[in-house]
């Protein structure tokens, strides 16, 4: 239970420390965005921002909650259809992204981004309760899959008319 209590907290903040992080670090190496107040970042720089912040997640999610993680890994045949639906998600939190940079924040872009993640935070929690009961490792990389694509999806609204 400490463990993933442990993984919602970084869930949760993770947003606010990837800004941080890539506010000291990203921003001072490669300028990206545009001089005006107001306009939507170029593509170019989202793909950077958002690539630069999945390394950071990941980064961040494997050495704090699933390195250290004591947790059994037992691989049972129920796990291919929670792989497959994990899968599915990503698959749709990448074409979100995609359509919200590609868009430029558009009306669709906005409805899309929703659905998707709205899907994916019912997906997480689901996960979690599987992890809990099960106790088992690969539940978790699944979940800490799905909640690295939440927040990158949280992150490219806020970085396509903030940076």
């Amino acid at each position: 239970i400490k463990i993933m209590i442990l993984n919602w907290i970084f869930f949760l903040l993770s947003p606010i420390i990837v800004i941080i992080i890539n506010s000291m670090t990203l921003f001072k190496v490669v300028t990206i965005g545009s001089d005006m107040s107001g306009t939507y970042t170029p593509w170019w720089g989202m793909a950077v921002i958002l690539l630069y912040s999945l390394v950071l997640l990941g980064c961040i999610f494997y050495f704090c909650i699933l390195g250290p993680a004591k947790i059994t890994k037992s691989y049972s045949d129920r796990d291919y259809f929670y792989k497959r639906v994990t899968d599915t998600y990503v698959f749709l939190a990448i074409l979100s992204l995609m359509f919200n940079v590609v868009s430029k924040v558009s009306t669709n872009s906005i409805l899309v981004f929703d659905m998707v993640a709205g899907f994916g935070l019912l997906w997480v929690v689901l996960l979690t309760f599987k992890t809990l009961r099960s106790a088992d490792k690969s539940f978790m990389r699944l979940q800490i899959t799905s909640q690295i694509l939440c927040a990158l999806l949280f992150l490219s609204l806020f970085y396509g008319w903030n940076v």
